[in-house]
């Protein structure tokens, strides 16, 4: 999802009357709340299945046609990818810190799968700068 689709659904949720558009305040920001149709539409979405996730990864994409690029520019774009996923790990176990338990247990159980999750990446991505060409193990 790009930041533009991001930005445009909660006006697409108070057009379809899910949602309620507050006073625009600094910088034109709309304040939104959700209304008793949406509490009604979330009722029912959530009790549904997930279904299978869907993996759209750029990062993936270019490692699977690594063979098409220069391997110093594979090893650049894995180690800046390395640096990322470093970042958003440490974030995410600086989040750890906090106190979580009653109802935002299950907010501390999605944290500890984001810190899994980057921990496999930077693993994943150490291990293919790990070789000269970048294919990795």
């Amino acid at each position: 999802m790009t930041r533009s689709q991001i930005y445009r659904e909660p006006r697409d949720l108070a057009e379809r009357g899910y949602a309620d558009a507050g006073t625009p305040g600094l910088r034109d920001r709309t304040p939104y709340s959700i209304t008793k149709k949406g509490r009604q539409a979330f009722a029912d979405w959530i009790v549904q299945d997930p279904g299978p996730d869907l993996i759209r990864s750029r990062l993936l994409l270019t490692v699977f046609f690594g063979d098409y690029l220069e391997p110093e520019r594979l090893q650049q774009i894995v180690a800046d990818e390395r640096r990322f996923h470093e970042r958003r790990l440490e974030r995410y176990r600086s989040m750890e810190a906090v106190p979580w338990s009653g109802p935002e247990s299950f907010l501390a159980a999605t944290l500890r799968c984001g810190v899994a999750l980057e921990e496999v990446m930077v693993s994943w991505l150490a291990s293919l700068m790990e070789t000269k060409d970048g294919h990795g193990k």
